[in-house]
C-alpha cells in the first residue's frame, strides 16, 4: 500500500467526520508522514532484543553511523538529550553495513564487573542477570575513537545510559556556568582538582569536618601529573546525580543508595574510564563529601 493510498483512505474518515475535503487531505497527509518518521527503521525491526552489552553497543553504533535517531532512541534510556550529543557526524551508511556484517568492527571491553544494586556479580551470561544491573563498557570502532558507555539491563534488554552523553554536552556548552558554586557537582569536581594537586588544605575545606585527610590521600603520588592528563579528566568528568534506589560501589568498597534526602546527594562521574563516585552531605549549610580513597579509583 502507497502513502497516498493511506492518505486518501484517512481523507475519506475525515470527510465522514465532516471536515472540509481540502483541509482533510492535507491532515491526512501530515499526520501519515509524522507516523512514518516516528516508525523504527526496518533494521532496528529485524535487530534481535539486544540480551549483552555488546550486541547493544554494535546495533547503537549501527544506527548512530546511518543517522537513525528513531533506532538509536529506542536502544538508550536517561534522557533523550543525550542522543544529540552522540549525534553530528556525517552519516556513513557503508560503515555501518561493515559492522553488520562483521561484529570485530566494534571491539567491546568491560571495564569492570557487572553490578546488581552496586556489587559486583561475575558472570558470562549478561541476559540472566536481574533488571536493574550495570555495567561500564570501553567501545572502540576500528580506526577510531573509544567510546565510554555506562549501560544498563532493562526489561526490554540492554540500554546505554546518555545521562552522562547528556551533560557532557551540556558543560561544552555551558561551560563553568553549569555549576554554581558550592553546589554539590561543583564541591566534587573541585575535591577532585585538589586532591590530584595534592592540595592537603583545599581538599579539607571540601570533606565533612574531622574527616580522616590520610583516607583521602591514600595510594597518592608524590608529585602531581606532569602531563595534566589526569587534571583534564577531572575538569572533563560528566557527573550526574544518581537517582533513589540506584547503587553506587564506592572507593572503600562499601555501597551507597540514591534516596530524596534534600540533605543529601549522591554523585557518580565519569573520569576516564573509571566511575568516581561522591556521597556529600550538607553541613554547616554547605555541600561537603564524605572522605573516601578515590586514588584507588583515577590511577586505575
Amino acid at each position: 500500500m502507497t502513502i497516498s493510498t493511506i492518505c486518501n483512505e484517512q481523507a475519506d474518515i475525515l470527510m465522514i467526520s465532516g471536515v472540509i475535503p481540502g483541509v482533510a487531505r492535507q491532515l491526512a497527509r501530515a499526520a501519515v508522514i509524522t507516523l512514518l518518521a516516528l516508525m523504527p527503521s526496518p533494521a532496528l525491526l529485524a535487530a534481535p532484543r539486544p540480551d549483552s552489552p555488546g550486541q547493544m553497543l554494535r546495533q547503537l553504533t549501527a544506527a548512530l553511523l546511518r543517522a537513525d535517531r528513531a533506532a538509536a532512541e529506542a536502544l538508550t534510556k536517561g534522557d533523550p538529550e543525550g542522543i544529540a550529543a552522540l549525534s553530528g557526524a556525517e552519516p556513513a551508511p557503508e560503515r555501518a553495513d561493515r559492522l553488520e556484517g562483521d561484529p570485530t568492527e566494534l571491539e567491546i571491553k568491560l571495564l569492570r564487573p557487572y553490578e546488581v544494586e552496586g556489587r559486583a556479580v561475575q558472570t558470562e551470561e549478561a541476559d540472566s542477570l536481574p533488571v536493574g544491573a550495570t555495567a561500564l563498557v570501553a567501545a572502540t570502532l576500528r580506526g577510531g575513537q573509544t567510546q565510554i558507555w555506562r549501560v544498563v539491563h532493562t526489561p526490554l534488554g540492554w540500554k546505554a545510559d546518555l545521562r552522562w552523553a547528556a551533560r557532557a554536552r551540556a558543560m561544552a556548552e555551558q561551560g563553568e556556568a553549569l555549576e554554581t558554586e558550592g553546589s554539590p557537582a561543583w564541591v566534587a569536581r573541585q575535591l577532585t582538582l585538589a586532591l590530584l594537586g595534592l592540595d592537603h588544605d583545599r581538599a579539607a575545606q571540601l570533606l565533612l569536618p574531622g574527616a580522616d585527610p590520610n583516607l583521602v590521600f591514600l595510594g597518592a603520588p608524590e608529585q602531581p601529573d606532569p602531563s595534566g592528563h589526569l587534571q583534564a579528566l577531572a575538569l572533563e568528568m560528566p557527573l550526574v546525580v544518581l537517582a533513589p534506589g540506584e547503587a553506587a560501589r564506592m572507593a572503600d568498597g562499601r555501597v551507597a543508595l540514591g534516596d530524596d534526602d534534600p540533605e543529601r546527594r549522591l554523585l557518580l562521574g565519569l573520569f576516564g574510564v573509571s566511575e568516581l563516585p561522591f556521597l556529600l552531605q550538607r553541613s554547616g549549610g554547605s555541600w561537603r563529601a564524605q572522605p573516601q580513597p578515590w586514588f584507588s579509583l583515577m590511577l586505575r
